[in-house]
C-alpha cells in the first residue's frame, strides 16, 4: 500500500517533511498505545490525550489517539497482550513503509546538489 501524499505535497523537500511528521506522530502512538498496556491509562486521557505525549517542539494539546484507532480500541483501562499484539502487527508494516519512504527522500536530499555547504567553515 503506497503512502498518500496530501495535495500540494509535492517536491522531495515537501515530502520529506511531511513523513519526518508521520515518522513523530507514529512514534507517539505507539508510546501512547504502549503506556496504555504496560500502565493503563484513564478515560479522560483515552479522549483528551496524555499531556506528557506532545509532538516535538510543540507546546500545544497533547498527542490524542485518532479516531480510527479509537474505534478499533474502545476505552478500557489497560490493553490486554492480545490488543497489544494486534497494534504491533498493524503497526509494524505501516512503521516499515514510512521509514523506507523517508529513506528514499533523505537519500535524495543527501545527493541534492543544489547547495554546496562549506563543510570547512561550520
Amino acid at each position: 500500500m503506497p503512502i498518500i501524499y496530501p495535495t500540494g505535497c509535492d517536491t522531495n523537500d515537501q515530502r520529506l517533511r511531511f513523513l519526518e511528521r508521520a515518522n513523530e506522530r507514529l512514534r507517539l502512538l505507539h508510546n501512547f498505545v504502549g503506556l496504555w498496556f504496560k500502565a493503563g491509562i484513564t478515560q479522560a486521557e483515552y479522549l483528551s490525550g496524555i499531556d506528557a505525549l506532545r509532538l516535538e517542539g510543540e507546546s500545544g494539546d497533547a498527542f490524542i489517539l485518532p479516531d480510527k484507532i479509537k474505534s478499533a480500541y474502545p476505552f478500557k483501562i489497560r490493553l490486554t497482550q492480545n490488543d497489544w499484539q494486534i497494534f504491533r502487527d498493524w503497526w509494524t508494516p505501516v512503521r516499515s513503509r514510512l521509514m523506507n519512504e523517508l529513506n528514499t527522500y533523505k537519500t535524495a536530499a543527501r545527493r541534492d546538489k543544489t547547495w554546496v555547504p562549506p563543510i570547512e567553515d561550520f
